[in-house]
């Protein structure tokens, strides 16, 4: 059993992946996370939110270089339901 942030909890360990390839900075299409299971049991819920390249991209240009990760003003925080 695998316990992550003391809130959420599931029997497989979770995988998440974002690569972006020379992104079109225009490019719309939203980026979100998958809402299927590859077993039985129903999806965990997301971790993150949906997001587009361009706002992804006006948000990691404007947050600087500050050691946190761009991936953290995505995060959904455990209370809250997802988008």
């Amino acid at each position: 059993m695998c316990i992550c942030g003391g809130a959420r909890q599931q029997a497989a360990p979770r995988l998440s992946v974002a690569c972006f390839f020379r992104p079109d900075y225009a490019y719309t299409k939203v980026y979100a996370p998958t809402l299927h299971s590859y077993s039985d049991a129903p999806p965990p819920p997301p971790v993150y939110r949906s997001t587009t390249m361009p706002k992804f991209l006006s948000h990691y240009r404007a947050k600087g270089l500050d050691g946190r990760s761009a991936l953290d003003h995505f995060r959904i925080p455990p209370s809250s339901p997802p988008h």
